[in-house]
């Protein structure tokens, strides 16, 4: 794993994990390093965009991200 990014504003780690060929997933873990939840893009170009938005400050909890299976995240989820 290798570490992406941790959010400014809850201090969420994001880890981007190897997935699929060319892909990656990428590791939630909140504040308490308790893991929450995967993000999986659908192409390589998602991918980047993800990359891109997490070195821009966005967070996959604060923001409210969907996850690629149809779930969305946030805060309260478990």
């Amino acid at each position: 794993m290798i570490e992406v990014t941790i959010c400014p504003r809850c201090e969420a780690k994001t880890y981007k994990n190897d997935f699929d060929y060319d892909l990656a997933c990428f590791d939630v873990y909140n504040h308490l390093n308790k893991h929450v939840a995967n993000v999986y893009p659908n192409s390589v170009e998602d991918m980047i965009e993800i990359i891109k938005a997490l070195k821009s400050g966005k967070c996959p909890l604060c923001d409210n991200w969907e996850d690629g299976l149809g779930r969305t995240l946030g805060h309260g989820i478990e």
